[in-house]
């Protein structure tokens, strides 16, 4: 996210099996995309694990903060050093998922989802937009 302003995108995902077989697990999200300051980030409220994995092309600044974080909530961290970003065909399993369940969306009715819409809103703005 827009590291000048102190903030990261994030959001919980989990390892989701949609068909039954473990060859099509995907990451489902489980909570709603935020924007935030590092140290305001909220425990994962589903968690099967006993550690976090810090994906993400903004984390470094955060590294110790997030450090700290995890182990606030008792858990280690983990931080994916060598960060792929996604290609379209990595969408594909999570596309096909979603379509076998109904939940397709034609490509017509397709909408960018932000998370901020005014970046010169103030902080203070921003931040009840979050909580809110």
């Amino acid at each position: 996210m827009d590291a000048r302003m102190g903030e990261v995108y994030w959001n919980d995902f989990q390892l989701s099996d949609l068909s039954g077989k473990a060859s099509n697990e995907i990451m489902l999200s489980t909570s709603k995309d935020a924007v935030a300051r590092p140290q305001d980030l909220t425990r994962p409220s589903i968690l099967n694990s006993d550690s976090v994995c810090w994906v993400g092309s903004g984390l470094e600044p955060y590294r110790d903060e997030l450090v700290a974080l995890s182990q606030q909530w008792g858990l280690c961290s983990e931080f994916e050093e060598q960060l792929r970003l996604p290609q379209a065909i990595d969408m594909l399993s999570i596309a096909l998922a979603l379509y076998l369940e109904g939940k397709a969306v034609p490509a017509a009715l397709l909408e960018p989802q932000y998370v901020r819409n005014n970046v010169a809103k103030k902080k203070r703005e921003q931040k009840a937009a979050v909580l809110s």
